[in-house]
Order: structure tokens, then C-alpha cells, then sequence
């Protein structure tokens, strides 16, 4: 565990990461939620995993890793569209679900 103002600095840090124009982050407390954009589900995906690269490299530079296993990927399109997709964090692809709390 990290002391609070230790993690503060950090998490100001990666808030301050610049992203493509894609990807919106929103924190609060201890949770992150980081959206992407695109004009298809493809196109989402690939800025998706392109964006958690950048992501995954900047927490090992930092010593710092997110769990995959308590990660999550949503879809939200407007089409009645059952597309799976792949992201991925850590090399691992997270679980697709239908809602998730925030």
C-alpha cells in the first residue's frame, strides 16, 4: 500500500499523462475510469490497447502495475451490436461486461 500523499503525487502524475484525443480519464478516490473513442468498435479497440500500452509502460517506469483481473472493458455503441472486443492490460484481456458500478 502506498502512503496517501505518495499516491497523490503519482496519480497526479498519471492525470497529467498525455493521451490521444481518443481517451478521456476520469479518477476518483483510488479508481480510474478511461474511455476511448471511435467511429467503430475497431477503431475503439485499437485506440483502446494502443492507449493502455502507453499506460502499462509508464506504470512499470513508476514501479507501478494495474490490475488486470479487477479491470474491465464495456462497449456502449448505438447499434444493436453484440461485437466482442479485445482489450488488453498486462498482456492479459480484460472481461467484456454489460454494465459496470462506478
Amino acid at each position: 500500500m502506498l502512503w496517501p500523499g505518495f499516491w497523490n503525487i503519482m496519480y497526479n502524475a498519471f492525470l497529467n499523462f498525455v493521451f490521444s484525443n481518443h481517451t478521456k480519464v476520469i479518477a476518483f478516490a483510488d479508481d480510474l475510469a478511461i474511455m476511448m473513442t471511435g467511429n467503430t468498435p475497431l477503431e475503439a479497440e485499437v485506440y483502446a490497447n494502443s492507449d493502455l500500452a502507453k499506460i502499462e509502460k509508464w506504470a512499470k517506469e513508476n514501479k507501478m502495475q494495474f490490475s488486470e483481473t479487477e479491470s474491465k472493458a464495456m462497449l456502449l455503441t448505438r447499434k444493436r451490436n453484440n461485437k466482442n472486443i479485445n482489450i488488453y492490460l498486462n498482456n492479459r484481456r480484460l472481461g467484456v461486461v454489460k454494465e459496470i458500478k462506478y
